[in-house]
Parts: structure tokens; C-alpha cells; sequence
């Protein structure tokens, strides 16, 4: 991954949650564009705290850009209203 590539999916107008997936096969989710920091070798992505609303975190992990495979958007789940 590059970090110009990182930087556009943070940086989007209107924002769209992603994955991150990992050479390791994990995947860390981003539903906020202040949760991920790229930088130039590697990234800080946040974990949603439990009980505070988003961008505030719990925790962190920090991951080489060398060990991100792709992002993959993170399907939007849309209320039916019953209308067809």
C-alpha cells in the first residue's frame, strides 16, 4: 500500500468507511477518518471505544504500510422503510 493511496480513502468527501487487510489476514476496520494517521512507513488506526462515541478510541495498532494488502469499503447496512 501506498501512502498516497491511504491518504486519499482518509481524506474522501463524502468519507467511506474501509478495511484494512493485512498480509497476516486480519483486518482492521476505519469508520472515521480521524481513527487512521498515515505516515510515511506505517499508520496509526484507532479502535473504537466501546463507550464513547466515534472518533474517540480505546486502543491502537500501528501498521508498515509494507503489510497492507488493499481496502475494501465497508458495506453500509440500509434500513427498509417497506417501500419498494
Amino acid at each position: 500500500m501506498t501512502l498516497e493511496d491511504l491518504q486519499r480513502a482518509v481524506r474522501a468527501r463524502p468519507f467511506i468507511p474501509f478495511h484494512l487487510r493485512l498480509t497476516n489476514g486480519e483486518s482492521l476496520e476505519v469508520h472515521h477518518p480521524e481513527m487512521c494517521m498515515p505516515g510515511a512507513r506505517s499508520t496509526v488506526t484507532g479502535m473504537p471505544s466501546q463507550t464513547k462515541p466515534l472518533p474517540v478510541i480505546d486502543s491502537y495498532s500501528i501498521v508498515d504500510l509494507l503489510h497492507i494488502v488493499r481496502l475494501e469499503p465497508i458495506q453500509q447496512v440500509v434500513p427498509s422503510n417497506g417501500s419498494v
